[in-house]
């Protein structure tokens, strides 16, 4: 059995504070399509979910009567246009930094489109944290449970930490089969957060790094 650790970082939300920029695109596309603009950050962190195809349900979406890669194609152009407001969680990467210090192997998992990944990492000058980039083929976030169970069977017998910000981490988490941080101010509310029964909810500005190292056994 490997003593490798591994720490498995969700992107959007955990990596990058890309709440509001979200949140925003989200709302011009509802108004090109004349439906009810969400009207604060908690709202949206109430709606989100997996796979996002329901999310648009919820937001009023009929997907009898159009495609549902049309509104999400151009939720990502929209996205896309206000990347440079896009930041680091800056405390979440003072954990990280940490980490690959200390010889932590470091792995981000994401149902976000791998190019887009690399790219958003590259402009932020924090590519080089990481070790493996697990992601999708398209931007369409159906999720990252088959990328959970990709991770899992490659990495047998490895000791891991699931850091994220939304219950659909805590669910990749649960088919790893490892322990789970959720951080706030991400794309969830608290509340969702604490749902998930067994993970440890936190502040990103809480000692992150002692967490992760303290669940992994130091």
């Amino acid at each position: 059995m490997t003593q490798d650790k591994y720490v498995i970082w969700d992107f959007n939300g955990t990596i990058i504070d890309d709440v509001d920029v979200s949140f925003r695109a989200i709302n011009m596309l509802l108004g090109e399509y004349g439906l009810r603009r969400l009207s604060s950050h908690d709202e949206y962190r109430g709606l989100l979910c997996f796979p996002v195809i329901d999310y648009y349900r919820k937001l009023g979406f009929d997907f009898d009567k159009i495609d549902f890669k049309i509104p999400a194609d151009r939720w990502v152009e929209i996205y896309r246009s206000l990347g440079n407001e896009i930041k680091l969680r800056d405390d979440v990467v003072c954990a990280a930094k940490e980490l690959k210090k200390d010889g932590y192997i470091q792995t981000i998992l994401s149902a976000s489109d791998t190019k887009m990944l690399s790219s958003q990492l590259y402009s932020l000058h924090a590519d080089d944290l990481f070790d493996e980039i697990y992601g999708k083929d398209d931007v369409y976030a159906y999720g990252k449970l088959d990328l959970a169970e990709k991770w899992k069977r490659k990495h047998a017998g490895c000791k891991a930490v699931f850091v994220g910000d939304m219950p659909h981490d805590y669910d990749s988490a649960e088919i790893i089969g490892c322990p789970c941080v959720l951080l706030t101010g991400g794309h969830s509310t608290r509340k969702d957060l604490e749902l998930c029964s067994g993970a440890v909810v936190i502040d990103a500005a809480d000692d992150l790094f002692g967490v992760i190292t303290g669940l992994l056994g130091g």
